[in-house]
């Protein structure tokens, strides 16, 4: 049975929420109002049935009860009982940010992208830990000048390709901005 709750998110006008309570707490876990989230996790043991919400909840124990330790164990056993769910890499990627374990967040972001490229969320924590993508040549060092080399070519294809994509899909070419003459 749907309940109908009225939730208040900071920065957010107040929204009619339909759901259960374990909806409502991670959806207050994505804006951002952990302690809140995590009261209605207390309150609400079914969460141990949903992995994606193991993951939350074990961010909302890192974020507002520092216990660190307990949220990586939360997570490592949310990413076990379901490895398709991009959210629980995401969760898993900022505990692990958390606790300085920089290369196990990469890895995480890393899978969570190839199960889901297009998550803003994981794209957004990737922006933040300055993430880089793979080397050209991986044998070489990033300083190499073969690798500087084709890594400018490989990006220059990127948005060549990029901007085809949005021309096939608007049919608007964009404005050429490099001040030539256009060619007769």
């Amino acid at each position: 049975m749907a309940t109908k709750k009225i939730i208040s998110v900071p920065g957010n006008a107040d929204e009619v929420f339909t759901g259960s309570e374990l909806d409502l707490a991670v959806d207050l876990a994505k804006c951002g109002c952990y302690k809140e989230a995590l009261e209605i996790f207390i309150y609400n043991i079914t969460f141990t049935e949903d992995p994606r919400a193991i993951s939350y909840y074990a961010l909302c124990r890192a974020l507002v009860d520092k216990d660190i330790n307990s949220a990586e164990s939360l997570c490592r056993l949310a990413m076990l009982k379901d490895c398709l769910s991009a959210d629980i890499f995401l969760n898993s990627a900022k505990i692990f940010y958390i606790m300085g374990n920089r290369r196990e967040a990469v890895l995480a972001l890393i899978r969570g992208l190839s199960i889901d490229g297009e998550h803003k969320g994981l794209k957004k924590f990737g922006g933040i830990m300055h993430m880089r993508k793979g080397s050209a040549i991986p044998f070489l060092s990033r300083d190499n000048v073969a690798n500087v080399l084709l890594g400018k070519l490989m990006a220059r294809r990127r948005k060549h390709v990029k901007e085809a994509m949005e021309t096939k899909k608007t049919g608007k070419k964009k404005k050429d901005r490099t001040g030539a003459l256009p060619q007769i």
